[in-house]
């Protein structure tokens, strides 16, 4: 947000009041901060404020299509935590500022977004979003992400290879289903499954359209999102919401 495509939104909130999920994790980089990037800045981009005030929006509606006792998650991504750098860089001795009585920093997402208000479980913080992490089974876990690789599943591949887990990861704008086999020293193998998520931003018609520090002129990004299906013995299914030609493909069906 703001850079969001906003039918993908009504889409998204469409499925989830049918679908009805036990559980919402959104996966870093709900808030862009072009303004305060270590990107350069141009005219006409977003302000902090306007970024804040529509992220508010995505999140309340996407809170209010799950049911009530849904559990709601946030894991921070590396956008998300452009504003709590610029503020330790710029103004460190306020950057840590609470109201009274509590913890949590005033210019937080935490605090800015309302989390406490909206049910909202806040996993790690913005200056450590590297860190935070959902356990889901005892094989896969959500992150945000780090690295970016090239080509579709190619970043959550490897960092499969690298870890005794399976991810389910965003930051790299990119969707696609990862399998690896590990073999153990017995012999024996285990195959997993992991995956890249996509987004819900908007794809442009020209690089022109983007905030400056987004333009590209090849981009292979793909919008959408990912359902995870977990059984009570820990075997898991992931399914990708993909969005092909302005229709929402998910499970064989079309909105």
């Amino acid at each position: 947000a703001p850079y969001h495509a906003c039918e993908r939104l009504d889409v998204t909130e469409q499925v989830l009041l049918e679908a009805q999920p036990d559980r919402l994790i959104i996966n870093g980089d709900l808030v862009d901060w072009p303004s305060v990037s270590r990107h350069a800045k141009e005219r006409g981009e977003a302000t902090a404020n306007e970024c804040i005030q529509s992220a508010g929006e995505v999140l309340g509606r996407l809170v209010a299509a799950v049911p009530d006792d849904c559990l709601v998650q946030f894991i921070p991504g590396n956008h998300d935590s452009n504003l709590s750098r610029y503020l330790l860089e710029r103004a460190d001795a306020a950057a840590d500022l609470c109201v009274a009585g509590s913890d949590v920093p005033v210019w937080s997402i935490q605090s800015l977004l309302r989390f406490d208000e909206l049910g909202v479980e806040m996993i790690g913080s913005e200056d450590r979003w590297q860190h935070a992490t959902v356990k889901l089974t005892d094989e896969l876990v959500v992150r945000h992400g780090l690295s970016v690789r090239a080509g579709s599943s190619a970043s959550v591949l490897a960092n499969m290879r690298k870890a005794e887990f399976a991810t389910v990861s965003g930051h790299t704008h990119r969707q696609g289903i990862g399998v690896t086999v590990r073999w153990k020293a017995s012999g024996r193998h285990k195959i997993v499954q992991g995956a890249e998520v996509g987004g819900m931003f908007q794809m442009p018609k020209k690089a022109t359209d983007w905030p400056g520090y987004l333009a590209h002129s090849n981009l292979d990004w793909a919008p959408g999102w990912a359902s995870i299906e977990v059984e009570p013995d820990g075997h898991y299914s992931i399914d990708l919401a993909s969005w092909q030609n302005g229709v929402l493909m998910w499970k064989g069906e079309r909105w």
